[in-house]
């Protein structure tokens, strides 16, 4: 398992940053479709980061174009950090992705993930078992920056299994006992 605090990423505004500037802190990595409206996914990831925000979390939003989606509605407005496109899978994958794919290269999900990663196991489908398979695929990351879980774009910011990861790597314990 690998530190992800060397990687560097280019925020939105062009600000270059290595995620060291996140040292002992929980992130989630979450790649997001480039300018888009709002959607579930968005409003959730917001959510989330207002309870947690001031308990050590961090959410980065790496956006990509890959999945070809078109939203449509006023750009989504971040209030996390949000950084350029970058690839996250296949030929020229950014080197923040080849960690968290090959540290993490199952995804905790729904049925769609699992087929989909058996279907390119036995050669019916393109692409790598371990390839981002979708938007708002999501890694948590623990304060020592190694990739703690992957989870895959079905399972929502709100969902129990993921909170209760994310309590567990915060130390979150009040949230835990109720």
């Amino acid at each position: 398992m690998s530190s992800i605090y060397h990687i560097s990423l280019t925020k939105e505004e062009g600000q270059v940053v290595t995620l060291e500037e996140y040292k002992d802190k929980v992130l989630l990595v979450v790649n997001v479709p480039v300018n888009t409206g709002s959607t579930a996914q968005h409003k959730k990831l917001e959510q989330l980061y207002a309870n947690y925000k001031d308990m050590g979390f961090e959410i980065l939003a790496v956006q990509t174009d890959e999945f070809d989606i078109k939203l449509f509605g006023d750009k989504h407005q971040f209030s996390f950090p949000l950084f350029q496109a970058t690839r996250v899978r296949g030929e020229g994958q950014h080197e923040l992705y080849k960690i968290l794919t090959t540290d993490a290269p199952d995804s905790f999900g729904t049925f769609y993930s699992q087929a989909k990663r058996a279907f390119i196991k036995r050669g019916l489908d393109v692409g790598h078992d371990n390839d981002v398979m979708w938007n708002f695929e999501k890694f948590l990351i623990n304060k020592q920056g190694v990739v703690v879980k992957r989870f895959a774009p079905e399972i929502h910011p709100d969902d129990s299994r993921l909170i209760e990861v994310l309590d567990k790597e915060i130390g979150n314990i009040s949230s835990l006992s109720a």
